[in-house]
Protein backbone atom coordinates (compact mmCIF):
# COMPACT_ATOMS: atom_id res chain seq x y z
CA UNK A 1 0.00 0.00 0.00
CA UNK A 2 1.26 3.80 -0.56
CA UNK A 3 0.60 6.82 0.55
CA UNK A 4 1.54 9.69 -1.55
CA UNK A 5 0.33 13.45 -0.82
CA UNK A 6 -2.72 12.32 1.06
CA UNK A 7 -3.52 9.41 -1.63
CA UNK A 8 -3.70 6.17 -0.33
CA UNK A 9 -3.65 3.41 -2.99
CA UNK A 10 -3.48 -0.45 -3.08
CA UNK A 11 -1.25 -2.11 -5.02
CA UNK A 12 -3.96 -4.00 -7.18
CA UNK A 13 -4.66 -3.60 -10.70
CA UNK A 14 -4.54 -0.05 -11.00
CA UNK A 15 -0.74 -0.34 -11.06
CA UNK A 16 1.16 -1.22 -14.58
CA UNK A 17 3.62 -3.92 -12.52
CA UNK A 18 6.37 -5.68 -14.56
CA UNK A 19 8.62 -8.52 -13.40
CA UNK A 20 11.92 -9.77 -14.31
CA UNK A 21 15.14 -10.77 -12.86
CA UNK A 22 18.57 -8.89 -12.55
CA UNK A 23 21.16 -9.83 -15.55
CA UNK A 24 22.64 -13.15 -14.45
CA UNK A 25 21.38 -12.98 -11.09
CA UNK A 26 18.27 -14.79 -9.11
CA UNK A 27 17.36 -11.46 -7.63
CA UNK A 28 13.98 -10.13 -8.78
CA UNK A 29 13.18 -7.08 -10.13
CA UNK A 30 9.91 -5.89 -9.94
CA UNK A 31 8.87 -2.53 -10.71
CA UNK A 32 5.23 -0.89 -9.74
CA UNK A 33 4.35 2.18 -11.88
CA UNK A 34 1.14 4.32 -10.69
CA UNK A 35 0.58 7.34 -12.90
CA UNK A 36 -1.97 9.35 -10.81
CA UNK A 37 0.46 9.11 -7.95
CA UNK A 38 3.47 9.60 -9.96
CA UNK A 39 5.69 7.25 -8.44
CA UNK A 40 7.32 3.82 -9.24
CA UNK A 41 8.14 1.54 -6.67
CA UNK A 42 11.65 -0.69 -7.37
CA UNK A 43 11.41 -4.01 -5.40
CA UNK A 44 14.65 -6.41 -5.63
CA UNK A 45 14.48 -9.58 -3.45
CA UNK A 46 16.78 -12.42 -3.25
CA UNK A 47 17.43 -14.72 -0.47
CA UNK A 48 21.43 -15.45 0.37
CA UNK A 49 23.38 -18.67 -1.20
CA UNK A 50 24.96 -19.68 2.33
CA UNK A 51 22.78 -17.99 5.48
CA UNK A 52 19.13 -18.36 5.59
CA UNK A 53 18.84 -14.31 5.14
CA UNK A 54 15.98 -13.39 2.61
CA UNK A 55 16.60 -9.38 1.54
CA UNK A 56 14.24 -7.28 -0.14
CA UNK A 57 15.34 -3.76 -1.29
CA UNK A 58 12.72 -1.21 -2.10
CA UNK A 59 13.32 2.05 -4.57
CA UNK A 60 10.88 4.79 -5.16
CA UNK A 61 10.73 6.81 -7.95
CA UNK A 62 9.54 10.14 -7.70
CA UNK A 63 7.90 11.41 -11.31
CA UNK A 64 7.26 14.71 -10.00
CA UNK A 65 9.26 17.66 -10.07
CA UNK A 66 8.64 18.43 -6.45
CA UNK A 67 10.06 16.49 -3.61
CA UNK A 68 7.20 14.57 -1.83
CA UNK A 69 6.71 12.59 1.43
CA UNK A 70 5.64 8.86 0.49
CA UNK A 71 4.87 5.81 2.72
CA UNK A 72 4.78 2.49 1.88
CA UNK A 73 2.83 -0.06 4.32
CA UNK A 74 3.38 -3.88 5.01
CA UNK A 75 1.27 -6.75 6.50
CA UNK A 76 3.06 -9.56 7.72
CA UNK A 77 1.27 -13.38 8.37
CA UNK A 78 3.94 -15.98 8.08
CA UNK A 79 2.39 -19.12 9.25
CA UNK A 80 5.46 -20.00 11.17
CA UNK A 81 6.27 -23.74 11.12
CA UNK A 82 2.68 -24.44 9.18
CA UNK A 83 -0.19 -22.98 11.06
CA UNK A 84 -0.52 -19.70 12.56
CA UNK A 85 -1.74 -20.73 15.96
CA UNK A 86 1.11 -19.13 18.64
CA UNK A 87 2.56 -17.00 15.94
CA UNK A 88 4.00 -13.88 17.82
CA UNK A 89 4.76 -10.06 16.72
CA UNK A 90 6.65 -7.63 18.89
CA UNK A 91 8.14 -3.98 18.10
CA UNK A 92 11.56 -3.98 19.28
CA UNK A 93 12.28 -0.20 20.60
CA UNK A 94 15.58 -0.87 20.88
CA UNK A 95 16.59 -1.84 17.46
CA UNK A 96 13.83 -0.17 16.01
CA UNK A 97 12.31 -3.56 14.66
CA UNK A 98 9.63 -6.25 14.42
CA UNK A 99 10.18 -9.39 15.19
CA UNK A 100 7.74 -12.55 14.35
CA UNK A 101 8.74 -15.32 16.25
CA UNK A 102 7.39 -18.82 17.46
CA UNK A 103 9.47 -21.64 19.04
CA UNK A 104 12.79 -21.63 17.76
CA UNK A 105 12.08 -19.41 14.31
CA UNK A 106 12.94 -16.05 14.41
CA UNK A 107 11.72 -13.25 11.63
CA UNK A 108 13.70 -9.57 12.06
CA UNK A 109 11.75 -7.05 10.00
CA UNK A 110 14.13 -3.52 9.58
CA UNK A 111 14.38 -0.86 7.15
CA UNK A 112 16.80 1.90 6.29
CA UNK A 113 16.44 5.09 4.27
CA UNK A 114 19.15 7.33 2.51
CA UNK A 115 19.07 9.24 5.53
CA UNK A 116 19.86 6.60 7.88
CA UNK A 117 17.95 3.65 9.93
CA UNK A 118 14.08 4.60 10.10
CA UNK A 119 11.43 2.24 10.60
CA UNK A 120 8.66 3.73 11.60
CA UNK A 121 6.02 0.97 12.64
CA UNK A 122 2.41 0.78 11.24
CA UNK A 123 1.74 -2.41 11.67
CA UNK A 124 -1.38 -4.89 12.21
CA UNK A 125 -1.91 -8.50 12.04
CA UNK A 126 -4.23 -10.18 8.94
CA UNK A 127 -6.02 -11.85 11.43
CA UNK A 128 -8.60 -10.84 14.09
CA UNK A 129 -7.19 -12.53 16.39
CA UNK A 130 -10.16 -12.20 19.01
CA UNK A 131 -12.49 -13.99 16.89
CA UNK A 132 -9.87 -16.34 15.19
CA UNK A 133 -10.90 -15.05 11.34
CA UNK A 134 -8.94 -12.99 8.62
CA UNK A 135 -9.84 -9.89 7.98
Amino acid sequence: MAFVDGKFRWVDGSWGIKMEYMPETLVSRTRASHSELGITIETNEGVHNYLDVYLKKLIIHNKEDSQRKTRLFFSHDFHIYGDDFGDTAMYDSALNSIIHYKRKRYFLIDGVTGQGKDLSVCYWSQRDTRHGRHL
